[in-house]
């Protein structure tokens, strides 16, 4: 900006007047002090996300505590200021370290590194004195943080801080333009300052003199003004970057924000996709346990782990509607067969039979679609979920899954197993809101596979004739104590030798019965007693590895095949979604016995099971009150649990896991059909209405329904279409130049309104007029201040005889027009010496 004003003794400071004291104005914090907390704000919100990506936040906080620090003792307090030389030696040996860690590390640690490496250079820069070039780096070093952490990192929390930090970056750049402009402004007027030039005035036709001439702006002669030479010198004021920040830069930022968030949204969910989802993050969650070999004692960590495993939500197939089971569901995963001092292990073949998965078989009923969303596993491609398992669509089966045959679990492809996987399946297992306890079995065991089943670490089962030179002696039967409790239970309950379904029940109900007793904490096994057979006879305290293992050894002691389960059980219900979050503390283990088609009581069928030669009877002999079910007690706390889940669940579904298969589903599809239904409405409704119209018009001009009414029918459509878009053109441009009118006019009335509010006050220019209305000038509604000065001047010199009267007057008219069109205020001499004028002509005395 640039003022002309006539040479004054000292700058310009504003004034209400000229009579009250002036107050100093309340001290307002810098735009560029605004720029440094914006910038650190911006530092911390990059080293925050970078952290959550790293999964380690210690890092992170030091760059946020010298984010905060750097403002008070380097901005503020200038203590602590690196010189060039210093910041250079210290960058120079950060960026030697990460190389050294760059060059013997894998490549998610090579992208830790780079990341600790961006930290590092953040804190040299923020220890030295910032200039624009220093900022610039600092927004390019956040900005590359936020990069590395989105590709560590994508949770839903993530997604909310990224909103956040989009809105302090846009701050921080607009405040960064404008304490560079003001910069620029600075060096300019400096530049101007000193030099000489002469041009011709506009008011007056006389010469402005670019002068050095310092005398006072009420000294000097008292010549009229056009006709005396003045100084003009550059002037900005105090602050340029405060007059340049104004209050719109908030709505603008605020504007450019969301108007950035819709057209990202648009884009994304818009723009096809061609295959998974484009992104998936690099550092994943690892699902702990699931091996061949399960030792006895493995859960134990994970019914401890908070860590989420997956989502499950159960709906019935025909109705859509979700499901809420009555009772926590099974989902199986590994299956282990083969039992020896205390290590579960299943017999691999040579050349596993992997297959895909069939579709239902016709006529089954009572179908229940399972919705699995799993967390990332480097562990295991093993999947969980209610058997038996079927294809929605057998004819197109997924791809991505395959089924084990000699295990008989479920898995998926490898290229998948890094990320978050969610798939759809048809389930029978599901009847009337509980898990059935029998799941079918087209075939039927062969005599190996029963061989395997029934088989005991150190003999055959009980009743099987066995020869002592099979083993060592003293190592025939580690079991002694399970078989023989096994066996009095049975013969104390009166069963028959062949009723298998009532040995299983019985057992499975007296191992979850006192004295068996949950609990994590199990004491040491005596020395030389299998771990089993401890578990049953001395220590009878275990987690549910210890029961199912008791109970599946007990079942092949009556020649009845088991096996052992590991999967989970139930998980925290989320009544928002319907669905269950399992976690690594829901890990759990069952067994399953097999019986014949001949063992099993009719009531237990399902209703609907197609024909089978055998089937799978579930058995959990843990005490229901031991597995870790934390269902939501309806709390504040458990309801904010269950709606961070499911928007966390959201997230994962549309936003990172968004697919081509999923944008089809969620999106063109629904598009699709929307468009559909409105064609139809549209031959159902509004055309038929149309036709039904014009059936009058058809009948008047003689026409019927031949070829040539059809013909008639659509050139009269596409006439009115066309009239119709006529009247709605004119009804557009109508209303949009009446808006336009209204809003500048509304526009208009606010900045008059704003500018009467802001307009500063001239109360020693009142006093001037009053003055002069005692001497019976008075200024008229149709004349400037200036042309009044000059009017009055002459007049005033006329009555008192002084020739400087005129100049008097002139001189409280320029000040005049200084406060009030050039927003300059006047210091106290200033106001002193306005004083002094006006008590001149205070004191003048008529002639």
């Amino acid at each position: 900006m640039f003022a002309l004003s006539r040479t004054l003794k000292s700058n310009p400071a504003r004034a209400g007047g000229a009579k009250p004291p002036l107050r100093a104005a309340a001290p307002r914090i810098g735009v560029e002090r605004l720029l440094q907390i914006a910038v650190a704000t911006l530092v911390a919100l990059g080293a925050l996300l970078l952290g959550m990506g790293q999964r380690n936040m210690t890092l992170s906080l030091a760059a946020m505590s010298a984010a905060v620090v750097s403002i008070y003792m380097t901005d503020i307090r200038g203590w602590v200021r690196l010189n060039r030389a210093i910041a250079n030696l210290t960058g120079l040996a950060a960026v030697s370290v990460s190389i050294a860690s760059f060059l013997h590390a894998t490549s998610e640690e090579q992208l830790l590194a780079v990341a600790n490496l961006l930290v590092y250079l953040q804190v040299v820069l923020l220890f030295q004195v910032k200039t624009v070039r220093g900022y610039w780096q600092l927004l390019v070093l956040s900005v590359l943080q936020v990069v590395v952490g989105a590709a560590l990192n994508l949770s839903v929390l993530f997604g909310v801080l990224l909103v956040a930090y989009l809105f302090v970056a846009l701050a921080a750049i607009g405040l960064l333009f404008i304490v560079s402009e003001a910069q620029r402004w600075e060096r300019l007027a400096k530049r101007l300052e000193g030099r000489v030039s002469t041009r011709q005035s506009a008011v007056g036709g006389g010469q402005l003199a670019l002068g050095t001439d310092n005398r006072s702006a009420f000294g000097g002669t008292t010549d009229n003004w056009p006709d005396r030479a003045i100084r003009a010198r550059a002037e900005l004021p105090a602050d340029p970057a405060r007059r340049l920040l104004g209050k719109g830069i908030l709505w603008r930022t605020l504007g450019i924000g969301l108007g950035s968030l819709v057209v990202a949204a648009v884009c994304f969910f818009s723009l096809p996709r061609f295959g998974r989802a484009l992104w998936a993050p690099l550092t994943q969650q690892a699902t702990i346990g699931y091996s061949p070999n399960v030792k006895l004692g493995d859960l134990g960590p994970l019914l401890q782990n908070p860590e989420l495993v997956m989502r499950v939500d159960f709906r019935n197939e025909s109705s859509g509607e979700p499901l809420v089971l009555a009772e926590p569901p099974l989902l199986r995963g590994s299956l282990v067969t083969c039992y020896q001092l205390g290590v579960w292990k299943h017999v691999q073949a040579d050349r596993p039979t992997i297959r895909s998965l069939r579709g239902a078989p016709a006529g089954a009923t009572g179908l229940v679609r399972q919705h699995i969303a799993i967390e990332p596993s480097e562990a295991t491609p093993v999947l969980f979920c209610v058997y038996p398992l079927y294809e929605i669509d057998g004819g197109r089966p997924n791809k991505r899954l395959q089924f084990d045959v000699d295990r008989q679990q479920l898995t998926r492809m490898l290229d998948v197993q890094n990320e978050k996987f969610d798939f759809d399946l048809l389930t029978t297992g599901i009847v009337h809101g509980r898990q059935a306890r029998f799941t079918p079995y087209r075939y039927e065991l062969s005599p190996q596979q029963m061989r395997d089943l029934v088989q005991l670490p150190d003999g055959p089962p009980e009743g099987v004739a066995h020869s002592p030179n099979d083993a060592p002696v003293g190592q025939l039967d580690r079991l002694t104590g399970l078989r023989e409790m096994a066996a009095r239970k049975i013969r104390d309950a009166g069963l028959k030798p062949d009723d298998s379904f009532g040995k299983a029940k019985l057992l499975e109900q007296m191992l979850s019965s006192p004295p068996f007793v949950y609990s994590l904490n199990r004491p040491p096994v005596t020395p030389g007693v299998d771990p089993i057979e401890d578990f049953v006879t001395h220590n009878q305290r275990g987690h549910c590895e210890y029961f199912a293992s008791a109970l599946a050894l007990m079942l092949r002691s009556q020649g009845i095949p088991a096996r052992l389960v590991l999967g989970y059980r139930g998980g925290d219900w989320n009544p928002l979604g319907s669905f269950y979050d399992v976690r690594q503390l829901h890990a759990h283990a069952w067994v399953e016995a097999y019986l014949t088609r001949e063992q099993i009581p009719n009531a237990e069928l399902p209703p609907g099971a197609p024909p089978m030669r055998g089937a799978w009877m579930l058995l959990d002999p843990t005490p229901v009150v031991s597995v870790g079910d934390t269902f939501a007690d309806g709390s504040l706390m458990a309801n904010l649990a269950d709606l961070g889940d499911y928007i966390q669940l959201l997230w994962n579904t549309y936003v990172v896991g968004m697919n081509a298969e999923r944008q089809e589903k969620a999106i063109f599809k629904p598009l699709t059909t929307a468009g559909e239904a409105l064609e139809q409405w549209w031959n159902d409704h509004p055309k038929a209405l149309l036709q039904n119209l014009l059936a009058p018009i058809r009948r008047l001009l003689g026409r019927g329904d031949d070829k040539q009414s059809g013909d008639y029918l659509g050139w009269f459509v596409a006439l009115a279409l066309a009239i119709i878009v006529v009247i709605a053109v004119v009804l557009y441009r109508g209303l949009k130049r009446l808006t336009r009118w209204a809003w500048r006019s509304w526009r208009q009335r606010r900045i008059v309104a704003r500018a009467i509010r802001r307009r500063p006050e001239v109360a020693f220019y009142r006093r001037f007029e009053a003055l002069l209305a005692k001497r019976g000038l008075v200024r008229p509604v149709n004349q400037t201040q200036l042309e009044f000065a000059r009017v009055a001047g002459s007049q005033l010199a006329g009555q008192t005889g002084a020739l400087p009267a005129a100049a008097l007057a002139r001189r409280v008219v320029d000040s005049f027009y200084r406060v009030r069109f050039g927003q300059a205020t006047l210091d106290s001499r200033q106001a002193e010496a306005l004083e002094l004028v006006l008590a001149e002509i205070e004191g003048l005395k008529t002639s």
